[in-house]
């Protein structure tokens, strides 16, 4: 009979706590679980954000690893199926790396390619209802409704099993 592939599921956090938890979680339900704990990782491990290849007027963004121009050195990681990012995490491995809110990044970038992608976050030490907002409505803009401020990883689980 026809075997179906699990469903890749890249999960952006630096947290090695929260990686586990929510690998532990997404793995159990079925899900081939990526992690990767900065947003120079984020790029490696998701193959559609490897390599892009600008081919109209509008900018519209082509990921395409058949073409014969692509280079060999981008076609690593994998192809993933969703996305859950934190919101606010490093640039690199290196011990002076920026911190930042990079999840908007990877929100933009996997909107621009159409693949879902919802923010996991704990704004609690944020102090501030700003980022709370600004996620609100990068939800909207994107048309991705869930989110969560609490790092309650499980409230995507249905999202995740309608791909």
């Amino acid at each position: 009979g026809w075997i179906s592939m699990p469903k890749t599921l890249l999960i952006v956090e630096d947290d090695k706590e929260e990686q586990e938890k929510a690998k532990k979680i997404y793995e159990e339900a079925g899900f081939k679980v990526i992690v990767a704990g900065t947003y120079e990782e984020f790029q490696q491990k998701a193959r559609q954000f490897n390599y892009f290849n600008d081919r109209s007027q509008v900018g519209k963004i082509f990921y395409n690893d058949n073409d014969p121009n692509f280079p060999d050195d981008k076609k690593t990681g994998e192809l993933v199926d969703y996305i859950i990012t934190d919101l606010t995490f490093p640039a690199d491995h290196f011990s002076d790396s920026e911190i930042g809110d990079f999840g908007y990044a990877v929100l933009a970038r996997a909107t621009k390619l159409r693949i879902p992608c919802s923010i996991c976050t704990n704004t609690a030490h944020y102090g501030s209802n700003g980022k709370r907002r600004l996620i609100e409505e990068m939800t909207r803009i994107t048309r991705r409704p869930r989110y969560s401020f609490l790092k309650n990883w499980v409230i995507f689980l249905d999202d995740c099993k309608k791909i």
